[in-house]
């Protein structure tokens, strides 16, 4: 195997193509896999940050990419998270610096 091809093949098995949730957060959300999830990422990128204030910059069409799910479905899981967390855990809708606003009209 070549170097390209080890590259391609360590990409596509190796242990970053790996996504594992554990399953105190399965039991936690009441089995809801997908809830489990989506606080399992969102636990990963917090432990991520190099940030003095805490938080991470990741949306939910990025979350959706890792996971597998449609944005709509990690909306609804994040709905989930907060309802039973409370104010344990409150995103915040920041507009990172370097990043314009998309406005729709």
């Amino acid at each position: 195997m070549n170097a390209a091809e080890k590259k391609v093949f360590t990409e596509l098995v190796g242990q970053t193509a790996n996504l594992s949730v554990q399953k105190i957060l399965i039991l936690f959300f009441d089995r809801n896999f997908n809830t489990a999830a989506v606080m399992g990422q969102l636990l990963f990128w917090s432990q991520k940050i190099k940030r003095q204030d805490g938080f991470f910059f990741k949306s939910q069409a990025e979350l959706a990419e890792e996971l597998c799910l449609s944005r709509d479905q990690v909306a609804r899981e994040i709905r989930k998270i907060k309802n039973k967390l409370g104010d344990a855990m409150e995103p915040s809708w920041l507009k990172p610096k370097g990043f314009l606003p998309l406005i729709l009209s």
